[in-house]
């Protein structure tokens, strides 16, 4: 459907994918996150490089304003009259009744930094996080996805989240995240150091 078909009232019908229904079944019908969380978890909390390293760029960028302008002609929005007052507050002051809107902004960023995606759910009103590493992405063999499932319990439709992915090469849903390549070296020095303290404390004291 081209831009001006709604300002000229012609209903056309919408073109889809021809490639969608194997791309789908490539990806599978199901994208979970490909990154090991517990392994991800434990080098941001116990290796001060890593914790300090995302903490820095999650510091600054939490803090960077958004600048929200004019309604742009031609593209019709997922939620019908929602004010530019109420965009502003939401992405700037308050995304929801329960947090302010540095701490979502961090958790927003830590995900994308450890996982490579964020998922927000908006419910019209308000924005909550879902974490990503619950999050399961159900692909469409005609369209592109069908929803989004979390932790195996609650089920969204599209138009309710937000995903913003980093790149990937392997995957048109899930992203990478940048981080993967300098964690992995640091994954394998934790296992050494634990073996090595494992080790000294058999050598000291012996069963």
């Amino acid at each position: 459907m081209a831009w001006y078909d709604r300002l000229l009232g012609i209903d056309r019908e919408e073109k889809i994918n021809p490639a969608q229904s194997f791309i789908s079944m490539e990806e599978g019908l199901t994208i979970d996150t490909r990154e090991i969380k517990d392994n991800y978890r434990s080098a941001y909390e116990e290796l001060e490089v890593v914790n300090r390293a995302v903490n820095m760029i999650v510091d600054d960028v939490s803090d960077i304003p958004f600048e929200v302008q004019e309604k742009i002609k031609g593209i019709t929005p997922v939620v019908d009259n929602v004010r530019r007052t109420r965009v502003d507050l939401v992405l700037n002051k308050e995304p929801n009744p329960f947090q302010d809107i540095n701490t979502f902004k961090r958790n927003l960023i830590i995900d994308l930094l450890i996982d490579g995606n964020i998922f927000v759910y908006f419910d019209g009103a308000h924005m909550y996080q879902l974490p990503a590493h619950n999050v399961t992405i159900h692909s469409d063999t005609k369209s592109y996805i069908e929803g989004y499932e979390y932790d195996g319990h609650i089920d969204y439709s599209p138009k309710e989240i937000i995903h913003i992915k980093e790149n990937s090469f392997k995957s048109i849903y899930r992203g990478v995240p940048r981080l993967n390549q300098h964690i992995e070296p640091c994954i394998y020095w934790i296992i050494c150091v634990s073996s090595k303290i494992t080790f000294l404390r058999m050598e000291r004291f012996p069963v």
